[in-house]
């Protein structure tokens, strides 16, 4: 599930900076969506901090068994991760969000992957949104960053999510959430503002 992690290709020597930033980005949302699509009772773990931190470690050894190249390297890296989600563990708007959102869940869906099309160029864009969930009211989606590089580039690709979305689900009630991991921040998307649903049109249905 959403992590595709490959040994022989890991990174070689010391990596540097941005590599090693790439690698804890994919361990986070490994860890993440684990957390948020397979855990039955997370609201019981936001009231344990000790259980919280012991599943999240359960998922992050997970991760880090696929990078045995890494030995020098996974202090750092558990380090850097504990910090991050001890923020989250930290956060209210964050355990409210996630708990709001959850109680109301009948299904999530992590990584699905959809097809748009242009209609006026052709254009097919190829979509895998981090997390989606099936509420009682419609749609939610989760977007994960471990750093903000592009915050327009970020809207627009929750913009097209939605748009993949309404095509599949016309009229159905949609929210769309940027998470942001470090430094931490939620930003609600008003999917209004980016949508155009006549403008692409449903290449492939999700599965």
């Amino acid at each position: 599930m959403g992590l595709i992690l490959n040994q022989s290709k890991g990174f070689k020597g010391d990596p540097d900076r941005k590599n090693l930033n790439l690698l804890i980005g994919k361990i986070l949302h490994f860890i993440l969506e684990n957390l948020l699509v397979c855990e039955k009772n997370i609201e019981y773990l936001f009231k344990d901090k000790s259980l919280f931190s012991q599943r999240l470690g359960f998922y992050l050894d997970k991760a880090l068994a696929f990078y045995l190249n890494l030995f020098f390297e996974r202090q750092k890296i558990r380090e850097e991760i504990k910090k991050t989600l001890d923020q989250l563990f930290e956060s209210l708007e964050f355990k409210n969000l996630v708990s709001q959102v959850l109680r109301q869940a009948k299904e999530g869906y992590s990584e699905v992957e959809g097809f748009l099309r242009n209609k006026n160029s052709g254009e097919v864009k190829n979509l895998r949104p981090d997390l989606i969930f099936r509420t009682s009211s419609g749609w939610v989606i989760f977007e994960l960053k471990f750093h903000q590089l592009d915050i327009l580039q970020d809207r627009e690709q929750l913009g097209n999510y939605v748009s993949l979305l309404q095509n599949l689900y016309p009229g159905a009630n949609i929210e769309a959430y940027l998470i942001v991991l470090n430094p931490f921040k939620i930003e609600k998307q008003d999917v209004t503002s980016f949508t155009n649903p006549t403008q692409l049109s449903l290449f492939e249905n999700l599965s």
